[in-house]
């Protein structure tokens, strides 16, 4: 409890010292289940309401989509998932208590497991609103753009001719197709398996220092059999290849003496 109140203590001198003059103040908490976040937003609303400040919690939890509609699409079982939530609103009602003076807002009824519309109202002279939900600081967007940047907009340039038949561009643009393959990779992988039917597992995949190193050992290895072959089957560039048959090879010999 006292590690709480030292957070509380924290957050309100930060917020002391915020002059937004007549514009609303919003405080973000965000955290796994069970990490305390209401406790929290509720220590620090009964502090600032003991003081000048009015302050207010607004939970994300109101915008759980019904457990008739998660059936329908057959996410009943991974209820509390971000793909449960309707994040537009959430968004849009965030939007509005920045710029609207009373909003009103759905509220979670945990005995029912419904969200219950217009169940809260936010009144104009509440200055500091304290959001809390798991999902405040999630966002997996920008791999999946990258991955369509790469993947999808560089090899357009190679509908132009000249480009396309410059080995320095076609090496760049082969470069950047890889690189989006790695986050198309990673979309796929890391954002299906790093969190489980778990509601305290559902965070992002942090590798340490031996998932690091087994997997800098694995390019190592690649690189020590790759340099085996090449040591027992020598590598020949084609280019070579071409020009020595082009000078002695049979083929091209009786070509050139055909055409002499």
């Amino acid at each position: 409890m006292e590690a709480v109140e030292d957070i509380v203590v924290q957050i309100y001198n930060e917020l002391l010292s915020v002059d937004r003059k007549n514009e609303r103040i919003l405080v973000g908490i965000s955290g796994a289940p069970g990490a305390g976040k209401s406790t929290l937003s509720q220590a620090l609303s009964t502090k600032l309401n003991k003081s000048e400040h009015v302050a207010a919690v607004i939970p994300m939890d109101g915008y759980h989509l019904d457990d008739s509609l998660l059936e329908d699409l057959g996410l009943l079982k991974r209820k509390g998932a971000p793909e449960t939530f309707d994040f537009a609103g959430f968004k849009h009602l965030l939007l509005r208590i920045k710029n609207e003076d009373e909003v009103v807002y759905p509220v979670f009824d945990r005995e029912r497991e419904i969200s219950i519309a217009g169940a809260g109202i936010l009144k104009k002279n509440i200055r500091i609103v304290i959001v809390e939900g798991n999902y405040l600081l999630f966002d997996e967007e920008p791999w999946s753009c990258l991955s369509k940047l790469c993947n999808v907009f560089s090899p357009q340039f190679m509908w132009f001719k000249k480009l396309r038949t410059s080995i320095m561009f076609s090496f760049i643009i082969s470069i950047v197709v890889n690189i989006g393959m790695w986050f198309e990779r990673f979309v796929i992988i890391v954002t299906s398996l790093h969190r489980d039917y778990l509601p305290s597992s559902w965070t992002m995949f942090s590798p340490t220092f031996v998932d690091i190193g087994i997997f800098i050992g694995t390019i190592g290895f690649f690189f020590v059999l790759f340099l085996l072959y090449a040591r027992t089957f020598p590598v020949i560039a084609q280019a070579e290849v071409k020009t020595i048959l082009k000078s002695s090879g049979e083929k091209y010999k009786k070509l050139r003496d055909g055409k002499s």
